[in-house]
């Protein structure tokens, strides 16, 4: 009886711990003070309104007014399927085995994050400072895609890395509060940093941002505020979500879906990524059937034109029609014939494009080495 009723107590604690939204730890978010000004681009993406500005444009724009109800109904749900009740509750049972797994097996401890806008972010921290490694000195902060949440989400890839790991459930995901409406997002990721930083006590030097999918929006946002952070990691990301949008939707509703993305769902990660100036990690996948336009079609992947545009962004000199057609179709090409010849091509263009003089470059290598022996790295 006596092991019957401790068995039943520690099944209550973990249920207490695990399943019920009473958390370890809390966290009251702010704006950060390096937060710029945002808005939403109405009609102009490049144009900065104030949201002050809702009710003149809505009554203004009769296809606003669709795009808002169409946002606010099923857009939301459409863009990130993780929101929708009956999803989150068929995968309830898997989330709470994935929360029994960091908590009991990974030494994870389960925090609620209050956001500025009062939603309350579900986290889950796994400290890997006290091991000798130096990984666990660097924090990972891993946000998910558009129907995966941290129990079960791409945590574990860093966690066997050895690095200490922050994941984080989108607003409406899971116990997270709200819904994955592009501020809410935004307050989300940016007070999911503010925790790292202000109460785990990682410099964002000694942080990685990983997003997986439509999270590699969320991470270029952080980055775009914090762009001291050491590394930057996108897996299976989109440049832009409106021609994945428009893909999926009839030609005839196209006016309103571009009115709807750019006004209320602008998830543009090239321009938040080009303000980055650090290390960009990109993972391609190949035979990924949700960010290409054509499944199967490696050349319609957007992680091309979101690589393509941050080259193009950062070392401008470097490219004119004939270096951009080399790379697009090094790009292009998939297997083990991978563009050897392409990429070949590519750099030969690249290097007859700055037009380096080599005779000239040789003397000054070797008087430089004459003066400076060089030391190889061990």
């Amino acid at each position: 009886m006596g092991l019957f009723q401790e068995r039943k107590g520690r099944h209550e604690v973990k249920r207490f711990l695990v399943e019920e939204m009473r958390i370890l730890g809390f966290f009251f978010g702010g704006h950060s003070d390096r937060r710029k000004k945002q808005s939403c681009s109405w009609t102009n993406p490049d144009s900065q309104v104030s949201w002050r500005s809702l009710v003149s444009s809505l009554v203004g724009s009769p296809c606003s007014i669709v795009g808002f109800l169409v946002m606010h109904t099923f857009g939301i749900r459409l863009l990130y399927p993780g929101s929708m009740s009956v999803l989150n509750f068929i995968l309830r049972q898997a989330q709470m085995e994935g929360r029994i797994n960091l908590i009991e097996k990974l030494g994870g401890e389960r925090f609620k994050l209050k956001t500025v806008d009062r939603n309350y972010i579900d986290s889950m921290f796994v400290d890997r400072r006290k091991t000798n490694s130096s990984k666990g000195r660097i924090l990972v902060v891993c946000s998910e895609g558009n129907a995966a949440f941290y129990e079960n989400g791409i945590m574990s890839t860093a966690i066997d890395a050895g690095y200490s790991v922050l994941g984080w459930n989108h607003p409406g995901f899971g116990s997270s509060t709200g819904m994955p409406y592009l501020e809410q997002e935004q307050n989300a990721m940016e007070t999911v940093m503010q925790f790292a930083i202000k109460d785990l006590k990682f410099a964002p030097d000694h942080i990685i941002l990983f997003g997986w999918s439509i999270g590699g929006y969320s991470t270029a946002w952080a980055a775009s505020l914090y762009p001291d952070v050491k590394e930057v990691i996108v897996d299976a990301t989109f440049d832009d979500v409106l021609p994945l949008a428009r893909n999926q939707m009839p030609d005839f509703l196209d006016s309103i879906v571009r009115t709807t993305i750019r006004c209320y769902a602008d998830l543009n990660v090239t321009r938040l990524l080009a303000e980055y100036p650090g290390p960009i990690r990109m993972v391609r996948r190949s035979e990924d059937e949700i960010i290409s336009i054509e499944p199967g079609n490696v050349s319609t992947n957007r992680g091309n034109f979101l690589l393509l545009k941050l080259l193009k962004k950062r070392y401008p000199t470097l490219f004119n029609p004939v270096s951009e057609g080399a790379l697009q179709n090094w790009l292009d090409t998939k297997g083990p014939q991978r563009g050897r010849i392409s990429c070949f091509h590519f750099f030969v263009v690249i290097f007859q494009r700055i037009r380096i003089q080599w005779t000239a470059m040789g003397r000054i290598l070797r008087s430089f080495f004459a003066q400076e022996p060089f030391d190889a790295p061990k």
